[in-house]
């Protein structure tokens, strides 16, 4: 898993979670499993605020649409 750049560790953690229909993802939650630091982290996640493939609520992402995320997990692969 640490082979992989965070950006495509965040896509995989979303993707996996909405893949075991959990539609809401708890930011903290992705912070604690991904082992990063949050700053990097919240660069990875602004960026698919603002391109609007998920959204966040008090620190809850959801994902608007699952099909992008797979697409830019594939770029990594």
């Amino acid at each position: 898993n640490i082979a992989y750049p965070l950006k495509y560790r965040v896509l995989f953690y979303l993707w996996d979670a909405a893949k075991h229909e959990q539609p809401y993802i708890r930011k903290i939650d992705l912070i604690s499993k991904l082992g990063s630091n949050e700053r990097s982290i919240n660069r990875v996640l602004k960026d698919l605020l603002v391109r609007e493939v998920i959204e966040q609520d008090r620190g809850i992402l959801h994902i608007l649409d699952e099909a992008i995320v797979q697409q830019e997990m594939a770029l990594f692969e």
